[in-house]
């Protein structure tokens, strides 16, 4: 009995290949719990309606009408207007996404999109020189197709898919709320899965647009504090 049980003993290098595997991937539930408990999520997909997205404004009423499938994910985040730096809502806007489109440019997602894309769009150099105007790109993908004082909405293309990411910042009484909308869609015909149709990316995508919701408003907190 013993000699088998010693058979089925792991090893001290399957050991440390489990933890160096499981390991960041427990800290990342924790870090996704716990930013669960910050962020307000919602997701809707299927056939959505205009009055549904209504905010993005770059989406002609008849492209979304005539297409089969959207995904419509959004993340946001309360902040006392006291905590944030006594600027206009499009400075602070400008400062907030150079600041987290720069730390998105070392996420995972971005070291991808790198292989494919004009890698000078991902230097933190250039980035936090971005006023973010129609026409301005930045991490390869990402295309400003709209700006104005409260939101920024960018184009994303690969392949047949597009859509949207809109981050921005609006009053709500005594808070501000900063926001990251994702919205993909396909046609009624096409078969091709989208990103945010999948467990594990639509798990990735969440963690970062958390995080980087978090990281960009405790970056505009720590102005104000440091002013």
């Amino acid at each position: 009995m013993t000699r088998h049980m010693a058979f089925f003993r792991p090893s001290t290098g399957l050991i440390t290949s489990a933890l160096i595997i499981g390991t960041p991937i427990l800290y990342l539930s924790f870090v996704h719990a716990r930013l669960s408990q910050k962020i307000h999520h919602t997701t809707k997909k299927g056939t959505l309606t205009v009055t549904e997205i209504s905010n993005i404004d770059s989406i002609s009423t008849s492209a979304i009408e005539e297409n089969g499938f959207m995904i419509h994910d959004i993340a946001s985040k309360l902040v006392r207007k006291e905590l944030l730096p006594a600027l206009d809502t499009n400075t602070l806007l400008t400062m907030y996404i150079r600041y987290t489109m720069a730390r998105f440019s070392s996420f995972p997602q971005a070291w991808v999109l790198r292989l494919t894309s004009d890698r000078e769009t991902f230097k933190k150099t250039y980035i936090e020189k971005l006023e973010f105007k129609e026409g301005d790109v930045v991490c390869g993908l990402y295309r400003v197709v709209l700006r104005t004082e409260e939101k920024v909405e960018l184009l994303m293309k690969q392949g047949n898919l597009e859509g949207r990411l809109v981050v921005g910042i609006k009053p709500k009484g005594e808070d501000m709320v900063f926001y990251s909308e994702t919205l993909m869609w396909k046609g009624k015909d096409d078969k091709t899965v989208m990103p945010l149709e999948r467990a594990v990316p639509k798990w990735l995508h969440e963690l970062a647009s958390w995080w980087l919701l978090d990281l960009g408003t405790n970056y505009l907190i720590g102005l104000r504090k440091g002013s």
